[in-house]
């Protein structure tokens, strides 16, 4: 091993002579002897033992050891506590789980409940008939553009399985072809039909109520008749049951059209009809309600009421007519202060005393 010291280099027996070469080397340097300074040096091949380091060191790892001893065993339980609480929230889901699913068919199981009492779930059978539309224009002097439609039968447009299973649908005797007369809102005889497919009484009433909408002034014979009349009252006494078994509130579904006041005006049906329910009422997506007030202070009080009476009993879940203040005897009798405009004094006028107060 070469070691320089001093600017000089000298050759140092390092790896035989040990610390005995590296004295010899520095007294040489120096000019000293070896022998002037006799040294007693005892070479020990084994590691030399330090009572107190050592000492220290063996309690540090002891004490390293046994943390970590102690840190597992708290992980341990750490986690079989997790595991535990896992374990109960696994056992509370699946006891949720089956309690909802035994709710649920309790639920179904068991008919439902509405306002008005039990509430049956909608059935919309398949109907083999269909509804042929065409425009006209009325002869009365206002042209008034009406559309009219025929229930009939349906042919195939669709495919050859379409067209079997139409087939096979049995008639439901409700206006099909000629079957049945047409009516405004397209129910044919749908109320009441006869025997054979034949258009009832109830189902005249309508027709005849629902033609004389379209064109008044070509049915002023009907309208001052004691035929009118009647007509009239059996419609009442169809609806009222109707009417009577009806919640107080009604419970609607969206869309809806809500109509206010019509007192007797005849023009506003009209251009309701012309506008919102142009197919009919029964072809027109959403239900109607009317807020009441039907009559007094307008000339055509019985014609408003019977057209709204025979929608009422063509379509009882669609039509809805709310009761208003007019629509009591205190009110729609007063002639003094109504006069002419009064839906009383138009009763008398036009069928008499003894069938107008009727």
């Amino acid at each position: 091993m070469v070691r320089r010291f001093g600017g000089m280099t000298w050759a140092l027996p390092w790896l035989l002579s040990g610390p005995i070469g590296v004295m010899r080397s520095f007294c040489s340097l120096h000019s000293v002897s070896l022998h002037a300074y006799p040294l007693s040096i005892s070479v020990r091949t084994s590691r030399p033992h330090v009572p107190n380091r050592s000492r220290g060191l063996s309690n540090g790892s002891m004490s390293s050891v046994g943390s970590s001893v102690v840190g597992r065993d708290r992980s341990s339980s750490i986690l079989i506590e997790r595991d535990a609480q896992i374990s109960a929230l696994e056992q509370e889901v699946t006891m949720l789980q089956n309690k909802l699913s035994t709710l649920t068919r309790e639920y179904h199981s068991r008919p439902s409940v509405g306002p008005g009492g039990p509430m049956r779930r909608r059935h919309h059978p398949l109907s083999p008939y269909g509804h042929h539309v065409h425009e006209t224009t009325s002869k009365s002097s206002g042209r008034r553009k009406l559309l009219h439609h025929q229930r009939a039968r349906m042919g195939r447009n669709a495919s050859v399985a379409t067209a079997a299973v139409l087939n096979a649908l049995p008639d439901d005797g409700v206006g099909g072809g000629t079957g049945a007369a047409p009516t405004e809102d397209g129910g044919g005889g749908g109320v009441g039909a006869g025997p054979g497919g034949k258009p009832s009484s109830t189902a005249n009433i309508i027709h005849r109520i629902a033609e004389m909408f379209k064109d008044p002034a070509s049915h002023m014979t009907y309208l001052n008749s004691a035929k009118f009349a009647k007509d009239i009252l059996k419609l009442n006494s169809k609806v009222r049951p109707l009417l009577e078994s009806e919640p107080r509130v009604a419970f609607l579904q969206s869309p809806a059209y809500v109509f206010g006041d019509i007192h007797g005006n005849l023009e506003d049906l009209h251009f309701f009809s012309d506008n919102i329910w142009r197919l009919g009422m029964a072809l027109t997506a959403g239900n109607f309600v009317f807020l009441g007030d039907y009559v007094d202070r307008g000339m055509s009080c019985l014609e408003c009421v019977a057209y709204l009476l025979s929608m009422k009993l063509t379509l009882p879940h669609k039509v809805y007519l709310l009761r208003g203040n007019h629509e009591t005897r205190d009110v729609n009798g007063w002639e003094e202060h109504y006069g002419v405009r009064s839906f009383l004094w138009q009763c008398r006028d036009r069928f008499g005393d003894e069938l107008g107060y009727r």
